[in-house]
């Protein structure tokens, strides 16, 4: 298993939303584990979202370190987008996803 590291611009309320959701998830859970779960239930999400554009203004790097070998590649290419465009998307999508189950609110794309 290879681990890269990923630089992703994630607005304020997007990156506490990825701070509530590791809280949520329990004591220990770090974003790097939100990330990986968000990529996953993207993959298994893959055929009812679209990849998202990463904005480019207004939002501050967060460096989160990723599986290169996962399910973030088969994203890229049935998607046809960057690495960073898939990770964004999964993300972005993901915290959607849980802010439908908790009611935390996520920053706008």
């Amino acid at each position: 298993m290879t681990k890269q590291t990923v630089k992703v611009r994630l607005s304020e309320p997007d990156r506490t939303m990825m701070r509530a959701i590791a809280l949520e998830d329990g004591v220990g859970t770090k974003l790097n584990d939100v990330t990986a779960r968000a990529v996953e239930w993207a993959y298994f999400n893959r055929s009812v979202i679209t990849p998202l554009v990463v904005p480019r203004s207004n939002r501050h790097y967060v460096s989160l370190y990723i599986d290169a070998d996962s399910q973030l590649k088969a994203l890229v290419e049935l998607w046809d987008c960057t690495l960073l465009e898939a990770l964004y998307s999964a993300l972005r999508h993901y915290m959607q996803h849980r802010n439908i189950r908790t009611g935390v609110r996520c920053g706008v794309a």
